[in-house]
C-alpha cells in the first residue's frame, strides 16, 4: 500500500514522535515488552468509555466503535515513553496559545 509507514519493533526501536506510535505498535509492545501489570491498566485504558469513539466505515457506512487513538497514544506514550508528550515551550498547543494571549491585552 501507497503511503504506509513501517511500524517500528519496540524490543529494537524507539518512536521519536508520538505518531510513531501506532495501534500495532501498541498491540506489539504489550506481546513483547509489557508486565503483566501493564497488559491490565492498558485493557483498563482502552475499555474506558471517555478512550472511545465511533468511527464510519468509508467502504460501506457503517458505524462501528473503537479507540480514540489520540486519547489512547496520550496515556501509553506517559507511561512507557513520557519524553514523546512533554510539551515544547515553541511549539504550545492552540489553547495555550488562546491563553498567553489574556497576558498581551
Amino acid at each position: 500500500m501507497a503511503g504506509t509507514k513501517k511500524t517500528l519493533d519496540p524490543r529494537t526501536q524507539t518512536p521519536e514522535t508520538k505518531t510513531e506510535v501506532t495501534k500495532k505498535f501498541m498491540e506489539l509492545y504489550m506481546e513483547t515488552m509489557a508486565t503483566a501489570e501493564d497488559v491490565e491498566w492498558f485493557i483498563g485504558v482502552i475499555e474506558n468509555p471517555d478512550n472511545r469513539k465511533m468511527y464510519t466505515n468509508k467502504l460501506n457506512g457503517e458505524k462501528y466503535e473503537d479507540i480514540n487513538i489520540p486519547k489512547v497514544r496520550e496515556q501509553f506514550c506517559a507511561r512507557f515513553y513520557p519524553s514523546l508528550n512533554a510539551k515544547k515551550k515553541t511549539n504550545l498547543s492552540f489553547t495555550e496559545r488562546i491563553k498567553a494571549l489574556r497576558s498581551k491585552k
